[in-house]
C-alpha cells in the first residue's frame, strides 16, 4: 500500500465521520431522517465542493467524478440517524467517547488539509496562498454549512464556540504541505510519505494541545458574547413556554428518534 493510497482510505475515514458528525448534531437539534443525511453529506463533502469550485476543477465537484465519496456519506449519516438513539444510552464512558472522536476528527481535518492543499497546488496555478486556502476550505468549509443549516454559530469563526483552535490549525497543517511540496518538488529530494504524513501529524498534535489546553485565537471580550448567547436562549425558553401554554407546541409521542434538541459538538 503506497503513501498515496493510505492517504486515500484516510480520506474516506474522514469522509464518514464528518458526515456522523454532521447527522448527529442535525439529529439534535430536531431534523428528521432526510434532514440529517443531507446535513450530514454537506458537512463530508461541502468543504472540497468549495474548494472545486473556487479553483474551477475539472469535472466540477469532486464527489460527481467520484461516486464512492458520496456513498460513503449518505451511508454513514443514514447509520447515524438510525442507530445512534439506540447506540447513546449504552455509551459507559462518554468522556473516552468524545476523545476518541477528536482523535478521529483531528486525523480527518489533517488528511483534508493534505487533499485540499495539493488540488490547490495542481488546479490553482502552483500559488501557495490559493493552495493553503484551498486545503483550510476542504478541512473546515463543510462545518460552516452544517452550523448555519443547523442555526448554530459557525464554531470555527467563533473562539468562545469552538472552544479550541480549528481552521487555524488546517491552514497550519496545509502551509506545512505546501512549504514542503515547494522546497522539495520531487520524490528523489524527500520522500511523499513524509511530504504527505508529516503535515497530518502535525495537524493531529496541535488539535490535540488544543482541545486539551484550550488553545484558541484570540477575540473581543467573550462575556459579552456569552451574554447575547444567554439572553437569546433565555428568550427561546420563554417563548416556548408561552406555546405550550397556548397549546400550539404539544408533546408528541415517545420514539427512538426522538432526540434532544440541544447541539452537539461535531465535527468543523
Amino acid at each position: 500500500l503506497t503513501a498515496g493510497g493510505i492517504i486515500r482510505l484516510l480520506d474516506y475515514a474522514g469522509t464518514a465521520v464528518f458526515a456522523h458528525a454532521g447527522a448527529l448534531q442535525a439529529g439534535k437539534r430536531g431534523m428528521d431522517a432526510l434532514g440529517c443525511v443531507i446535513v450530514g453529506c454537506v458537512t463530508a463533502l461541502g468543504g472540497g465542493s468549495a474548494r472545486g469550485v473556487f479553483v474551477g476543477e475539472p469535472g466540477g465537484v469532486f464527489w460527481a467524478c467520484e461516486p464512492i465519496y458520496l456513498r460513503i456519506a449518505v451511508v454513514a449519516a443514514a447509520v447515524t440517524f438510525a442507530a445512534w438513539p439506540f447506540i447513546d444510552g449504552k455509551i459507559v464512558n462518554r468522556r473516552l467517547a468524545r476523545r476518541v472522536m477528536n482523535w478521529l476528527d483531528a486525523i480527518g481535518i489533517g488528511t483534508f488539509a493534505v487533499v485540499g492543499a495539493s488540488k490547490g497546488m495542481l488546479h490553482g496555478g502552483g500559488d501557495p496562498l490559493i493552495a493553503v486556502a484551498c486545503g483550510v476550505f476542504t478541512g473546515s468549509f463543510g462545518g460552516v454549512i452544517r452550523d448555519v443549516l443547523t442555526g448554530a454559530p459557525p464554531r470555527i469563526l467563533y473562539s468562545h464556540q469552538a472552544r479550541s483552535a480549528y481552521a487555524s490549525v488546517v491552514a497550519v497543517g496545509a502551509a506545512v504541505y505546501v512549504a514542503l511540496s515547494c522546497v522539495f518538488p520531487s520524490p528523489e529530494t524527500l520522500p511523499t510519505a513524509l511530504r504527505l504524513f508529516a503535515p497530518v501529524a502535525i495537524v493531529v498534535a496541535a488539535r490535540r494541545e488544543a482541545w486539551t489546553r484550550g488553545w484558541r485565537l484570540p477575540s473581543y471580550d467573550e462575556r459579552g458574547a456569552g451574554a447575547v448567547d444567554a439572553t437569546r436562549s433565555e428568550a427561546a425558553a420563554i417563548d416556548t413556554r408561552a406555546k405550550k401554554k397556548d397549546g400550539v407546541v404539544a408533546a408528541g409521542p415517545a420514539s427512538p428518534w426522538s432526540w434532544p434538541s440541544s447541539g452537539g459538538r461535531g465535527a468543523r
